[in-house]
């Protein structure tokens, strides 16, 4: 993966993903998981159209989250 540069401080960005860890009838507090993003299979989801894999980039020094679709 490139490079990536924070638009707010210009700090180094990290690869990741965000991950939901609740369940549609729960609520709790969103991730942020730090590597190099895998593609998985998306569930009941993968019915509904073309999924595509979306890579978080988290900023080191302000922790701004960045989302871009992966392609």
């Amino acid at each position: 993966m490139e490079q990536k540069k924070c638009p707010d401080c210009g700090g180094e960005m990290v690869a990741g993903r965000r991950r939901d860890k609740g369940d549609s009838f729960a609520v709790s507090q969103e991730a942020w998981l730090s590597g190099e993003p895998k593609n998985e299979v998306l569930g009941w989801f993968s019915g509904m159209g073309e999924a595509v894999p979306v890579v978080t980039y988290a900023c080191l020094k302000c922790g701004r989250l960045v989302s871009y679709l992966q392609k």
